[in-house]
């Protein structure tokens, strides 16, 4: 079986979560990415904060080990819509 990524999606949450980036909570109403696929033959479900999903994407790699990252600034005057 190949490895795959899908398209991450930008949701809602309608419970806490943790952001498997930095660790740190995503509280329930806030917006946050969801990344969902298939790694080493094991389907997995990533959620992110919208700063971690971004520096994940600049770093260019997309490997990161899970929780362990710093949660980067986010930009003051930036909306996050739902």
């Amino acid at each position: 079986m190949s490895d795959f990524c899908r398209t991450a999606e930008q949701r809602k949450a309608a419970k806490d979560h943790r952001c498997t980036y930095c660790g740190e909570g995503i509280p329930r109403g806030e917006v946050y990415q969801e990344q969902t696929g298939v790694w080493d033959g094991a389907a997995f479900r990533n959620k992110f904060h919208a700063e971690c999903f971004q520096a994940l994407c600049d770093e260019g790699e997309g490997e990161f080990t899970p929780y362990s990252e710093t949660r980067p600034e986010r930009e003051v005057g930036v909306p996050v819509e739902a």
